[in-house]
């Protein structure tokens, strides 16, 4: 797993990346205070996740969080600090790669043709005009 912080805040974690080839038993990705829950799984053969569902609670949140994992293809990311203009990092995501935004902001370029994501956030979406500010 690799943490991406700010270099304006440097406590503030801002980016997760989890490779698909790093998976090592259970690895929660984000931390139970973040307002999207994320963890890597990787469990042996005959393991049994049992039947549950999850109680209604009441949350507020105050931020969107995203994460993104390519299921096929490839896409190139480009991950901005909180001032919206500095680059922090641009990286290429492959199968199986997830990339979380917890903070700041992100692009992202489709490399391969027929490339399947999955984009998961909290919700409720607003539409863009309420839910976007566009960098640059």
């Amino acid at each position: 797993m690799e943490k991406i912080y700010s270099t304006r805040e440097p406590e503030r974690l801002l980016f997760v990346i989890q490779r698909s080839n790093t998976f090592t038993g259970r690895e929660d990705l984000t931390s139970a205070q973040e307002p999207l829950q994320v963890m890597s799984i990787s469990p042996e053969k005959d393991t049994v996740i049992p039947a549950h569902k999850h109680n209604p609670q009441d949350r507020v949140t105050k931020t969107t969080q995203e994460a993104i994992v390519v299921v096929k293809g490839k896409i190139e990311s480009t991950l901005y600090d909180i001032d919206d203009t500095t680059i922090l990092k641009t990286t290429i995501l492959e199968s199986g790669d997830c990339c979380i935004t917890l903070g700041g902001g992100h692009s992202h370029r489709i490399l391969e043709e027929g490339t399947q994501l999955y984009e998961c956030k909290n919700g409720p979406y607003n539409g863009p005009e309420k839910d976007k500010t566009n960098l640059k």
